[in-house]
């Protein structure tokens, strides 16, 4: 794994254990989509951004960036 993909997985894994642990959900950001959307709607937010930065780290050449 490069470095570029390591910091993508990790803070893939971040942002789901935010998403699942509610951690972090007192900042601002948090606090504007929690009140557009709601709470269990925000944590499935978090969890699927954090899957996708997993992904993005598998499936896109992070060699050239």
């Amino acid at each position: 794994m490069s470095l570029p993909q390591i910091i993508f997985v990790a803070s893939g894994i971040l942002v789901i254990i935010v998403g699942l642990s509610r951690f972090g959900f007192n900042g601002r950001k948090a606090q504007r989509w929690i009140k557009l959307i709601g709470v269990v709607p925000t944590q499935i937010l978090y969890v699927v951004i954090g899957i996708a930065l997993i992904v993005i780290a598998f499936t896109v050449n992070l060699g050239t960036i």
